[in-house]
């Protein structure tokens, strides 16, 4: 309104009314403020069934392929690391601060889950966990997974809650250490690793590396890159196929 009196009517500093006048006056004209209705998320798309159907072919063909193997990956939301209520009952009867103020650290939990077998790793940084940060725990894993599983062909579900099975891992663990006062590293850590998902414990570590968010790939990367991606027709942003590097010399 300020903006508007000086460009249109050419007020001068010295003329402009005091904020609480511009209130009144408006107020008088029948303007309020009023809450802005949040944007309504996106339910469905016209391709959400023939998504779930190749989810669930993929997957079975995954699951009886000796070589294939299927993993479930996500992050879970920051955890605050002080005395904060998490809600529940703590067993020890540890009180945590009325408000949650500035977090001692945070926590950004990673996760990945073997659906056919329960087992699951955990881990936990106090940097940003980014797309390098997740190739680098696939890394981590991938040479005891071709010992493990003759390993040749990963296939990954990501990110939908439905179809993501990490999802009801992440649920365990918040049911484990709900109610108990965060109040350090080595206590999210411990807690993570005394929970049991389908009997098994996850092997749970801290990463200590570094990660920056906004690095991009140059053009050129980039287009090398596609090049090696097949996309399912009619589904190309959901179903990706990555075609190995050809071995050179």
């Amino acid at each position: 309104m300020r903006l508007r009196l000086i460009s249109q009517r050419g007020y001068q500093d010295a003329r402009l009314p005091g904020t609480r006048t511009l209130r009144n006056k408006l107020n008088a004209l029948g303007y309020r403020l009023r809450k802005v209705r949040k944007c309504q998320p996106l339910k469905r798309i016209p391709e959400t069934d023939a998504i779930f159907e190749a989810v669930h072919r993929v997957n079975q063909a995954a699951d009886r392929d000796e070589g294939v193997l299927r993993i479930s990956l996500d992050t879970k939301a920051t955890v605050k690391v002080g005395p904060f209520s998490r809600g529940g009952y703590n067993r020890q009867g540890a009180t945590a601060c009325d408000h949650d103020f500035h977090a001692q650290t945070t926590l950004t939990p990673f996760g990945i889950l073997l659906p056919q077998t329960g087992n699951s790793h955990l881990w936990f940084s106090q940097s940003k966990v980014t797309a390098d940060f997740m190739v680098d725990r696939l890394e981590e894993t991938l040479a005891q997974w071709k010992l493990d599983f003759g390993l040749h062909t990963l296939v990954i579900n990501p990110y939908h809650s439905k179809y993501n099975p990490v999802e009801r891992l992440w649920g365990v663990l918040e049911n484990h250490w709900r109610g108990e006062i965060i109040d350090s590293v080595e206590k999210a850590l411990g807690l993570a690793r005394s929970m049991t998902y389908r009997d098994l414990k996850p092997s749970v570590r801290k990463v200590c590396k570094v990660y920056r968010k906004g690095v991009s790939v140059a053009k050129q990367a980039m287009q090398d890159i596609e090049a090696r991606l097949e996309r399912t027709k009619g589904l190309e942003d959901w179903f990706i196929k990555i075609v190995p590097q050809p071995q050179t010399g």
